[in-house]
Protein backbone atom coordinates (compact mmCIF):
# COMPACT_ATOMS: atom_id res chain seq x y z
CA UNK A 1 0.00 0.00 0.00
CA UNK A 2 1.37 3.38 -1.00
CA UNK A 3 -0.43 6.41 0.45
CA UNK A 4 0.62 9.69 -1.16
CA UNK A 5 -1.74 12.17 0.50
CA UNK A 6 -3.75 12.71 3.68
CA UNK A 7 -7.28 11.30 3.87
CA UNK A 8 -9.97 12.04 6.43
CA UNK A 9 -11.61 9.04 8.16
CA UNK A 10 -14.50 7.56 6.21
CA UNK A 11 -13.51 9.01 2.82
CA UNK A 12 -12.78 5.73 1.06
CA UNK A 13 -9.16 5.21 2.02
CA UNK A 14 -9.80 3.43 5.32
CA UNK A 15 -8.18 0.02 5.76
CA UNK A 16 -8.34 -2.57 8.51
CA UNK A 17 -5.28 -4.66 9.20
CA UNK A 18 -5.34 -7.79 11.31
CA UNK A 19 -2.18 -9.52 12.54
CA UNK A 20 -1.87 -13.22 11.73
CA UNK A 21 -3.74 -15.19 14.38
CA UNK A 22 -2.65 -18.38 16.11
CA UNK A 23 -4.53 -21.54 15.07
CA UNK A 24 -7.99 -21.62 16.66
CA UNK A 25 -8.10 -17.87 17.38
CA UNK A 26 -10.58 -15.43 15.82
CA UNK A 27 -10.89 -11.66 15.48
CA UNK A 28 -13.85 -9.44 14.59
CA UNK A 29 -13.32 -5.88 13.32
CA UNK A 30 -16.30 -3.49 13.29
CA UNK A 31 -16.25 -0.33 11.14
CA UNK A 32 -18.98 2.19 10.26
CA UNK A 33 -19.63 5.73 8.99
CA UNK A 34 -19.73 8.91 11.09
CA UNK A 35 -23.39 8.22 11.97
CA UNK A 36 -24.40 6.82 14.29
CA UNK A 37 -21.53 8.18 16.37
CA UNK A 38 -21.03 5.15 18.63
CA UNK A 39 -21.69 1.52 17.76
CA UNK A 40 -20.76 -0.96 20.48
CA UNK A 41 -19.48 -4.49 20.11
CA UNK A 42 -20.99 -7.10 22.43
CA UNK A 43 -20.04 -10.77 22.83
CA UNK A 44 -21.69 -13.36 25.05
CA UNK A 45 -19.29 -16.24 25.70
CA UNK A 46 -19.91 -19.77 27.05
CA UNK A 47 -20.91 -19.50 30.70
CA UNK A 48 -22.68 -16.18 30.08
CA UNK A 49 -19.90 -13.62 30.58
CA UNK A 50 -20.64 -10.47 28.55
CA UNK A 51 -17.83 -8.60 26.76
CA UNK A 52 -18.57 -4.93 25.98
CA UNK A 53 -17.16 -1.47 26.75
CA UNK A 54 -17.73 -1.76 30.54
CA UNK A 55 -16.37 -5.33 30.73
CA UNK A 56 -13.70 -5.59 28.07
CA UNK A 57 -12.37 -9.05 28.95
CA UNK A 58 -13.96 -12.40 29.77
CA UNK A 59 -12.35 -15.76 30.45
CA UNK A 60 -13.78 -19.27 30.34
CA UNK A 61 -11.19 -21.85 31.29
CA UNK A 62 -8.16 -21.03 29.12
CA UNK A 63 -10.34 -19.09 26.66
CA UNK A 64 -10.02 -15.30 26.59
CA UNK A 65 -12.34 -12.93 24.72
CA UNK A 66 -11.12 -9.35 24.69
CA UNK A 67 -12.54 -6.08 23.35
CA UNK A 68 -9.19 -4.72 22.20
CA UNK A 69 -10.40 -1.33 20.94
CA UNK A 70 -13.60 0.58 21.81
CA UNK A 71 -14.16 3.42 19.30
CA UNK A 72 -16.69 6.08 20.35
CA UNK A 73 -16.53 8.82 17.67
CA UNK A 74 -17.63 7.11 14.46
CA UNK A 75 -15.85 4.97 11.89
CA UNK A 76 -14.24 2.48 14.28
CA UNK A 77 -12.55 0.17 14.14
CA UNK A 78 -13.61 -1.78 17.20
CA UNK A 79 -11.69 -5.03 17.45
CA UNK A 80 -12.48 -8.13 19.47
CA UNK A 81 -10.13 -11.10 19.79
CA UNK A 82 -11.17 -14.64 20.70
CA UNK A 83 -8.17 -16.63 22.03
CA UNK A 84 -8.17 -20.37 22.84
CA UNK A 85 -11.91 -20.99 22.41
CA UNK A 86 -13.63 -23.21 24.97
CA UNK A 87 -16.61 -25.47 24.29
CA UNK A 88 -19.86 -23.61 23.80
CA UNK A 89 -21.55 -20.82 21.88
CA UNK A 90 -20.08 -17.35 21.30
CA UNK A 91 -22.57 -14.71 20.11
CA UNK A 92 -21.36 -11.44 18.56
CA UNK A 93 -23.71 -8.49 18.13
CA UNK A 94 -23.60 -4.71 17.79
CA UNK A 95 -25.67 -2.11 19.69
CA UNK A 96 -26.32 1.53 18.74
CA UNK A 97 -25.07 3.37 21.82
CA UNK A 98 -25.22 6.97 20.55
CA UNK A 99 -27.19 8.80 19.52
CA UNK A 100 -30.16 7.26 21.30
CA UNK A 101 -32.33 7.74 18.20
CA UNK A 102 -29.66 6.41 15.80
CA UNK A 103 -30.32 3.93 13.01
CA UNK A 104 -28.18 1.27 11.34
CA UNK A 105 -29.36 2.38 7.87
CA UNK A 106 -26.82 5.23 7.36
CA UNK A 107 -24.05 3.41 9.22
CA UNK A 108 -22.66 1.29 6.38
CA UNK A 109 -21.62 -0.98 9.26
CA UNK A 110 -19.32 -3.88 8.46
CA UNK A 111 -17.83 -6.66 10.54
CA UNK A 112 -14.77 -8.41 9.13
CA UNK A 113 -14.16 -11.81 10.70
CA UNK A 114 -10.69 -13.34 10.66
CA UNK A 115 -9.05 -16.56 11.77
CA UNK A 116 -5.52 -17.91 11.24
CA UNK A 117 -6.32 -18.40 7.52
CA UNK A 118 -7.16 -14.70 7.08
CA UNK A 119 -10.43 -12.95 6.31
CA UNK A 120 -13.33 -15.40 6.54
CA UNK A 121 -16.31 -13.09 6.04
CA UNK A 122 -17.08 -9.44 5.48
CA UNK A 123 -20.61 -8.91 6.80
CA UNK A 124 -22.51 -5.72 5.93
CA UNK A 125 -25.40 -4.51 8.09
CA UNK A 126 -28.77 -5.15 6.38
CA UNK A 127 -30.32 -1.95 5.04
CA UNK A 128 -33.93 -3.12 4.80
CA UNK A 129 -36.40 -5.51 6.43
CA UNK A 130 -36.53 -3.93 9.90
CA UNK A 131 -37.82 -0.85 11.69
CA UNK A 132 -35.40 2.07 11.85
CA UNK A 133 -35.60 2.21 15.66
CA UNK A 134 -34.20 -1.33 16.07
CA UNK A 135 -30.95 -1.04 18.06
CA UNK A 136 -29.33 -4.51 17.83
CA UNK A 137 -27.43 -6.05 14.92
CA UNK A 138 -27.00 -9.79 15.51
CA UNK A 139 -23.93 -10.57 13.36
CA UNK A 140 -22.55 -14.09 13.95
CA UNK A 141 -22.06 -17.03 16.27
CA UNK A 142 -19.20 -19.45 16.76
CA UNK A 143 -20.13 -22.82 18.23
CA UNK A 144 -16.94 -24.47 19.44
CA UNK A 145 -17.02 -28.16 20.37
CA UNK A 146 -13.99 -30.38 21.02
CA UNK A 147 -11.58 -28.48 18.80
CA UNK A 148 -14.01 -27.74 15.96
CA UNK A 149 -15.42 -24.22 15.40
CA UNK A 150 -18.72 -23.96 13.53
CA UNK A 151 -19.13 -20.43 12.28
CA UNK A 152 -22.59 -19.04 11.41
CA UNK A 153 -23.48 -15.59 10.04
CA UNK A 154 -26.87 -14.49 11.45
CA UNK A 155 -26.85 -10.90 10.08
CA UNK A 156 -30.18 -9.53 11.25
CA UNK A 157 -31.26 -6.32 12.93
CA UNK A 158 -33.54 -6.82 15.94
CA UNK A 159 -35.52 -4.83 18.49
CA UNK A 160 -33.87 -6.77 21.34
CA UNK A 161 -31.38 -9.56 21.96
Amino acid sequence: MNVTQDYAPGTGADASLSPILKPGNWRAVLTWNAAPRDLDTHVIIPGGCHVYYRNRRCTSGSAITNLDVDATQGYGPETTTFDNLSNGLYRYYVYIFAPADGSFIPSNGRVMIYNEQGLQRDVAVPTFGYLTNYKYWDVFTINYQNGVASFNVTNRVLATI
